[in-house]
């Protein structure tokens, strides 16, 4: 007895040593596989799809890797593990790695099926103890979703096994999330969908079924929520409040969150506007200061005051100072106080300038359209400005002689100046405005169109659409031609850009994001459809697209400069969880956007703006799905679903590709579409 226990114990430990040494034969080697794969489908492991090379895996990665075969619509699949071919079952569907696999080739072919009819039938493989199942889970909108088996949480990477025995005494299977209220639909093997959080396998489980279990959140919309904001002047024997025709001391308003009005400060004669005093809701110093007051709605009640005063210098005309580069003007004969933009004068008032030019210039004046006085000391009173309103033209033109120097004359031609401003450097510019200048100088002048309108600019032969126009003089007299045209009017709508005719798929959608100002080209006369887009371009145009917001702070982010046209951009989206970095401290703004990463953003920006986010595509129709990252699925899904990225053929919505400017183009023609 005692011998053959000693036997025994000496068994066991041989067995011991052999499990051992097998295990640190692998430890500190990789097991290497091959895979061959043809044209006609693709294998996945995980996310991550297999192309035609060698592989290394380690232990513990091969035996809990399974490759998922997908062959395309219309061809069937060959799987050869060295000289052992798989039955047809987990050829078409997937199978599982193992170490012994080590230097062996994974020949994975695709052919198509009997044109002539349905393919051979395979036989009915050998009866196994196991049936294996793969199961896919597509989650929209619901948060930590999960498959249960008797209380305890699946594997679902790999494929998931069941006894026979066990499908006979019935197998159920829970579908479990985080989220209160959600559905779920089951679908096995591509039959018809089962609704409710449980589902039944059928005792008859075909090994290498496939089952897919979608949850989809209850959410029902929140109710819309209005708050008040009222305006109201201070005093109102000063001042009123103008909405519209009317003026009044106190208006309130009932507004959703996000909603838009616009009210004005109207001064009483002898009075003038300061400034506007808020409370819930914080303004810039521009807003403050303009007496056309702008006002996008937070998420509370709001109350803003127009404050006035007497005017600084009493009086009843206007005299409003316009002047040019190239120069400074002071309040009296001396180098006294910067001159102010504009001033007050009774009858008897007069006012004295001193104008002090650049080295190598001169200074000229006039009042309103009259004729031009070439002295430095500027001398104004009611009786020059003709007994009413005026505006003091102060230009500093070239003294120099030379034909280099020579001066041109800039002509300023509105037309519907009803529906728009025209500035410059913050003083506005009147139809027939003149302006002298060198070959070479540059002007940069701005428009504020009235909603519903654009600002169409013509300069020589170049045409443009946006808010601002920069000037070059050439060698000779010109003039710029500023319009203020309705923004529906497709009359005048024809596209300046060389490289975009009506015969590119892309040409209504360029023309919709050109004449809305959601786009310019890269040039003058070019729109540049093939160039990618940068991300901080695509944040860039939906700040402007929304009114151009102020951030509460400057962004985190190391690599976008204070100084950057996108910075504030960028600072607003990341405060409102539009875009997120790369990491905490990098933004990239100027790498391309893909086009998963666009959808991320634009389904951000969508519940920002309050926009439905419901609906999803199923995406695992196309082939590189597993491609998608996992952060961008729901987003790229529902994208999907309201047709703003669709695939780039019928297997391929391509994730990781770049977006060009002309499918930018197109996706923001189709977001305003579907959403209004």
């Amino acid at each position: 007895m005692k011998t053959s226990k000693r036997l025994l114990s000496i068994v066991l430990m041989l067995a011991m040593l052999v499990s051992m040494f097998t295990v640190m034969a692998f430890a500190g080697d990789k097991v290497k596989v091959t895979f061959d794969i043809g044209k006609g489908g693709t294998a996945s492991i995980g996310n991550k799809t297999l192309i035609s090379r060698e592989y290394s895996f380690t232990l513990a990665e091969i035996n809990s890797a399974y490759v998922v075969v997908s062959p395309k619509s219309g061809y069937v699949a060959d799987v050869m593990i060295g000289d052992t071919k798989l039955d047809q079952a987990q050829a078409n569907y997937g199978f599982s790695l193992s170490s012994d696999m080590d230097g062996k080739t994974i020949k994975i072919t695709f052919s198509e099926k009997d044109a002539g009819g349905e393919p051979e039938p395979t036989p009915d493989p050998e009866p196994s103890a196991n049936v294996n199942l793969r199961i896919g889970m597509w989650a929209s909108d619901v948060q930590n979703a999960e498959i249960l088996r008797d209380g305890k949480a699946l594997d679902i990477t790999t494929a998931v096994s069941f006894t026979e025995e066990e499908l006979k005494e019935g197998v159920k299977l829970t579908a479990n999330a985080d989220d209160k209220t959600y559905s779920v639909k089951w679908t096995l093997n591509e039959g018809t969908p089962v609704e409710g959080k449980t589902f039944t396998l059928p005792t008859d489980l075909k090994d290498g079924s496939k089952l897919l279990v979608e949850f989809t959140a209850d959410t029902k919309p929140e109710p819309e929520t209005k708050h008040t904001l009222t305006v109201s002047s201070k005093d109102d024997s000063m001042g009123l409040i103008q909405y519209g025709e009317n003026e009044k001391k106190s208006i309130d308003f009932s507004l959703e969150k996000k909603e838009k009005v616009t009210v004005k400060a109207v001064a009483k004669k002898g009075y003038e506007f300061v400034e506007w005093r808020a409370d819930g809701i914080e303004l810039t110093r521009s807003q403050k200061q303009d007496a056309t007051l702008k006002i996008t709605m937070p998420d509370n009640d709001v109350k803003v005051t127009a404050v006035f005063q007497k005017k600084t210098v009493s009086g009843d005309y206007k005299l409003t100072l316009d002047v040019s580069r190239h120069g400074d003007v002071y309040e009296n004969s001396t180098r006294g106080d910067d001159a102010k933009s504009y001033y007050w004068l009774d009858d008897d008032d007069e006012l004295t300038f001193k104008a002090v030019a650049d080295k190598g210039y001169e200074v000229r004046w006039r009042i309103g359209k009259g004729r031009w006085n070439y002295t430095s000391k500027i001398t104004v009173n009611a009786r020059d400005m003709g007994w009413d309103n005026a505006t003091l033209d102060i230009d500093f033109v070239s003294s120099s002689s030379t034909p280099s120097s020579k001066n041109y004359t800039l002509s300023i031609d509105i037309t519907g100046g009803k529906h728009g401003t025209l500035s410059y450097k913050n003083s506005t510019v009147s139809d027939g405005k003149t302006y002298s200048l060198e070959k070479n100088d540059t002007m940069t002048f701005k428009a504020e169109p009235d909603k519903g309108y654009v600002a169409a600019w013509k300069f020589g032969t170049e045409t443009y659409v946006g808010s601002s126009y920069t000037v070059k003089m050439g060698s000779k007299d010109a003039t710029l031609y500023v319009s203020f045209v309705d923004k529906n009017d497709y009359r005048w709508g024809n596209l300046p850009f060389h490289d975009v005719t009506n015969r590119d798929w892309y040409y209504d959608d360029v023309l919709y994001a050109y004449i809305n100002g959601l786009m310019d080209g890269i040039s003058m006369t070019s729109f540049g459809a093939d160039q990618n887009t940068t991300r901080g371009q695509v944040v860039t145009i939906l700040w402007r697209l929304t009114g151009e917001p102020r951030a509460a702070r400057n962004n985190q982010f190391t690599d976008v400069s204070s100084n950057a046209y996108y910075n504030t951009a960028i600072s607003w989206a990341a405060e409102n969880g539009i875009v997120k970095g790369y990491d905490s401290k990098t933004f990239r703004p100027n790498a391309n956007v893909t086009r998963e990463q666009l959808a991320a953003i634009l389904y951000r920006y969508a519940e920002y703006m309050n926009l439905s986010t419901k609906g999803a595509s199923n995406l695992t129709k196309f082939d590189d799905y597993y491609t998608i990252g996992t952060w961008a699925r729901d987003s790229l899904a529902w994208a999907n679903y309201h047709g703003l990225i669709n695939g780039v053929d019928s297997y391929h919505i391509d994730p990781k590709g770049n977006t060009t400017r002309a499918q930018l183009a197109a996706i923001l023609h189709r977001f305003a579409v579907e959403f209004g």
